[in-house]
This record gives structure tokens, sequence and C-alpha cells, in this order.
């Protein structure tokens, strides 16, 4: 009937109150924040409490530490704050995702096959038009547009499944995946807003469909599975972080 309660701590207190500050507009890119000795103060908490929640907020690609000069707010704030708030969002809904995944696995590794067994040009077509808006997404460099291209990008991702669902002709299997891919359209902005990911993701979508133009059932399961096996790593690594930053926290206390 219950939850258990995580319990804050202090660093993580103030991380989030210097990351409010940032994001709120306080401090502006590129300035530099106060020191250590100067936070412990106006927080009264201790220095190492500082240290632990700046690291986090290095982490998160918010701050910049600048040897012999100090602490700065990241010059691409807008990109580093999305990036910290879509990593937070993972992070709180990484089981429910896992599980999503899990569910996604099975069901796309049947539907991807079933489609490399038939003959639809008219379905190769549509999938290549997808594709092919992914990758003029992916490799668009203009600033800016990170923020667009990642909305439009998830949808794409989304059509992609969806597309290779519905011509499958298991009308039972894209029933299910089109009623769990609703709740999965944040996690993949959250995703695939790395760039690095963005490529994988292309890469990975174009081995899909190559599988699936070369009628080999087998290839496109290996290619599906590998693919979402992927997005559940990269899920996984932000509970990777924050036990990286609970060990650092230990050590360094020890």
């Amino acid at each position: 009937m219950f939850r258990k309660l995580e319990q804050t701590r202090v660093f993580e207190k103030v991380a989030d109150q210097i990351r409010d500050l940032i994001l709120g507009g306080v401090f502006a890119p590129e300035q530099k924040l106060p020191t250590e000795q100067e936070l412990s103060q106006e927080l009264d908490v201790s220095r190492s409490s500082i240290r632990e929640a700046l690291r986090v907020l290095e982490s998160q690609e918010l701050i910049e530490v600048r040897r012999g000069s100090g602490t700065y707010v990241a010059a691409r704030l807008f990109k580093a704050g999305m990036r910290a708030e879509y990593n937070h969002w993972l992070f709180q809904h990484r089981e429910s995702l896992t599980q999503l995944l899990q569910v996604r696995e099975s069901i796309e590794v049947l539907t991807a096959s079933l489609v490399a067994a038939l003959d639809s040009e008219e379905t190769l077509q549509r999938l290549e038009a997808n594709l092919n808006a992914q990758l003029a997404l992916i490799n668009d460099q203009e600033p800016g547009n990170d923020e667009k291209n990642i909305e439009t990008l998830a949808k794409l991702d989304t059509e992609f499944h969806l597309l290779i669902s519905a011509a499958s002709g298991n009308i039972i299997a894209h029933e299910i995946l089109s009623h769990i891919m609703s709740p999965f359209s944040q996690s993949n902005k959250a995703i695939i807003y790395v760039r690095h990911r963005q490529r994988k993701m292309g890469i990975e979508h174009q081995a899909i469909l190559d599988a699936i133009k070369a009628h080999d059932p087998q290839a496109v399961e290996y290619a599906m599975g590998a693919h979402i096996t992927r997005v559940r790593s990269d899920i996984s690594e932000t509970e990777d972080n924050e036990k990286a930053i609970q060990n650092n926290s230990q050590l360094e206390k020890e």
C-alpha cells in the first residue's frame, strides 16, 4: 500500500536550488558563480556538500569549472538545461520505461519479422520517406534548431515503428503498440536529445529498413532487438550516473 520515501541528501537540495536559479535566469550564461566558501556560508551547509552539488551540476552540463578561475554557468545554457531536465525525467521514470521496452521488444521483433516476409512497395516507400526525414534532421547542424528537431524526431521515430507494426498485418500487435508508444513519446525526446544518440537512432533504423528490403526476417529481428536493447541501455545510464555520484560522495567522506 505504501511506497518507501527517498531521503534527500543535503547536496541534492543544494544542487536543486542552484539549478533553479540558473534555469530561472538569476545566473546568466557564462556568469561566474560564488565561490565554494561563499555558497557554504550563504546556504549554511558544509563545503563538501557544495562540492558534491557542483559535481552534479557539472555532470548535467549546467556549469563549467575553470581551473584557477572559478565556476561559471555553461555558455550553451539552453541545451545544457534541457539535457539536465531530460536526464532527470529519465531517471525518475526508468523502471516503467524499462518495462515498456520489454513489451515493445517482444512485439516489435515479431512485427518487423512479419513485414520482412512481405513484399509491399508502398510500405517500403513510406518507411524510406520517414527515414530520410529523420536523417535530414539528424544532419541539420543549424544552431538553435535543437528543440524543434527533437520534437519532430520523436514523432518520426514513433511513426517509423508504427508504420512497421501496421504493415505487419497483425492487428492486435499494432493496437497494443499504438497504446504503449504514446506514453513513450517523452522518453523519445529525452533519449535522442544528445546528438550521438540521434546518430545511433538513424543508423539503427537504417539497419532495420535494409533488412526489411532484403526480406530477411532473421536480420530484421536482430536489428530491431539491438535497437531496443540500446535504448534500454541509454535509460540505464541515468541510474549509473546517479550511483557514480553517490559513490564519489561516499569516497570523499571516507
